[in-house]
């Protein structure tokens, strides 16, 4: 049976607990969110929860939170389930979206606008868009290695015809075309588990390399490595390529003339018709995966030039980045403000940190939101819905932080207070979108980022756009406003997802053990190079 996950149309929260578990942790009690929980179990180490980094499970209880309570507040779940024997993903979708049709009929405000449901196998939902990455790899290391087979017995040819002699004086001693056949598969297979070993030991020297080199949203990344399985396939495969690229040329090496090999005399010989159309074969082929092999390679260096030449609208150099979440005492936007605000003194005090920044969803982090807003003014089109845009909340230096230029107007400052206008700043991509003729600063929109009903901004500048979920998306649009103009609405998503980030002087990784309580700490340099 397979497995899928529902997807649903808003992203998922996350939140990630780091903690060190050992088997005796078992009935104690640990203190998460200012609450306590009783362990009472511990899960294999290789078990993958679909939310990277995620460590701690507890019971799902949405009648202790209200707000997650709510018939319209299940958008932050992420469904999973196992279909029952002999029923397709086709039947369980459309059983899924009759069974959301029903609840929009009889809910009508409260699934206003939602969309159907669409169900995902389990398996594409964690390998995403590396599956074609990673069986391209796979097919360019075959073609490697039967590069290898056929150079092997080409190279087997060329000495078998050294041997002519040598086989014939077996052969007239009373050896068995079989046996001579044995003596030299043997020699290929000896061959062929020592270059198996060979290739096992740059692997295990090479692993780390690789990985270093890897994505860091590959999925199982933590479990790449040798194990058993790798080693017995490593040995099975070279023991039957060696089998199969040695059966050949010693074959065609046993089929000589006994009689004329040794009237021969030493003279050379160019081993018939068969051995020589065989060589070609070789050859031919050898050059062919060859040539295929030089294509994807250059087609592979041009893409990773062009990915290296990609500009992500920030600069990474020397920027250190830290998430944390805050407990639930932080209820009140308050509370979250003064947090930040005592913060930040205490890590630009640190020595070497030059500028300090905190946003709500860090580029390239996989945390994800948005939100609609209209410009006031502009009325809309009759039924039409309106737009969105990707949605920040950030404090006033994060910007000159991250090295996100400022293209017109001005960026926050401490004067942008709860108490003062709301306030905007916006990519170039939503002004471009926009404000095609002119520049959006001093316009009002009204964006729907509250429970109440949109709130009017003013948009105060224009910042460069940034490349949020991939190097390889196009930016369709981002708006910024300041942490401390947060509405109440707001304060849950924002203490679960706090990105700090730190320019320093030097290597950013040297102030990971100053900075704390963050709980994960890294180079935004290395994230983004890997």
């Amino acid at each position: 049976m397979d497995n899928y996950r529902l997807r649903l149309i808003t992203s998922p929260l996350q939140v990630s607990v780091h903690i060190s578990l050992d088997i005796r942790i078992i009935g104690k009690t640990l203190a998460l969110n200012g609450e306590a929980y009783m362990v009472v179990g511990v899960l294999p180490q290789k078990f993958f929860f679909p939310i990277r980094d995620a460590e701690i499970g507890i019971p799902l209880a949405p009648e202790a939170d209200p707000l997650r309570n709510a018939r319209a507040s299940v958008n932050f779940l992420r469904f999973v389930g196992r279909l029952k024997p002999n029923v397709s993903r086709e039947q369980a979708e459309e059983e899924m979206n009759r069974i959301n049709r029903e609840l929009r009929a009889q809910y009508p405000v409260v699934y206003a606008g939602k969309m159907g449901v669409r169900l995902v196998p389990l398996f594409d939902e964690l390998v995403g868009g590396f599956r074609l990455a990673l069986w391209i790899l796979f097919g360019a290391v075959g073609a490697v290695m039967l590069i290898a087979c056929a150079n092997l017995a080409n190279l087997f040819l060329v000495r078998a015809a050294s041997r002519h002699k040598e086989i014939a004086i077996r052969t007239a001693l009373g050896a068995t075309r079989w046996r001579v056949v044995r003596q030299l598969l043997t020699e290929s297979l000896i061959l062929a588990l020592l270059g198996g070993i060979l290739g096992l030991a740059l692997a295990a020297w090479g692993v780390d390399l690789l990985l270093a080199l890897a994505p860091t949203d590959l999925p199982r990344v933590a479990e790449v490595g040798l194990d058993a399985r790798v080693i017995w396939f490593t040995c099975g495969l070279s023991l039957l390529a060696g089998l199969i690229f040695g059966l050949a040329p010693a074959w065609q090496t046993t089929r000589v003339d006994t009689n004329a090999e040794l009237k021969a005399e030493g003279r050379g010989s160019t081993g018939g018709p068969a051995r020589n159309r065989l060589h070609r074969l070789f050859v031919i082929s050898e050059v062919a995966l060859s040539l295929v092999l030089l294509i994807g390679a250059g087609l592979f260096i041009k893409s990773f030039l062009r990915l290296q030449e990609v500009k992500p609208g920030f600069d990474t150099k020397n920027v250190l980045v830290a998430k944390l979440s805050l407990p639930k005492s932080y209820a009140s936007r308050e509370s979250v403000s003064a947090f930040i605000d005592e913060l930040v003194p205490r890590l630009k005090a640190l020595p070497g940190v030059k500028s300090v920044g905190a946003v709500s969803q860090l580029p390239l982090s996989g945390v994800f939101a948005s939100i609609p807003f209209t410009i006031v003014g502009r009325p809309l089109e009759r039924q039409a819905a309106p737009p969105s845009a990707e949605y920040r909340m950030a404090t006033p230096e994060y910007f000159r932080t991250m090295g996100i230029p400022l293209v017109a107007g001005r960026e926050f400052s401490d004067e942008d207070k709860s108490d003062t206008q709301l306030v905007a700043v916006v990519s170039t991509a939503l002004a471009r979108r926009f404000w095609p003729e002119g520049t959006p600063v001093g316009a009002r929109i009204m964006i729907d980022d509250t429970d109440t009903g949109p709130r009017e901004a003013e948009i105060v500048g224009v910042v460069g756009d940034v490349k949020h979920s991939s190097l390889e998306s196009t930016p369709t649009g981002e708006m910024y406003l300041p942490f401390r103009q947060i509405h109440q609405d707001g304060v849950f998503t924002v203490r679960n997802n706090l990105f700090w980030v730190m320019r320093t002087d030097g290597d950013p990784l040297l102030l990971a053990n100053s900075v704390s309580p963050c709980s994960q700490v890294l180079s935004l340099h290395g994230r983004l190079q890997k």
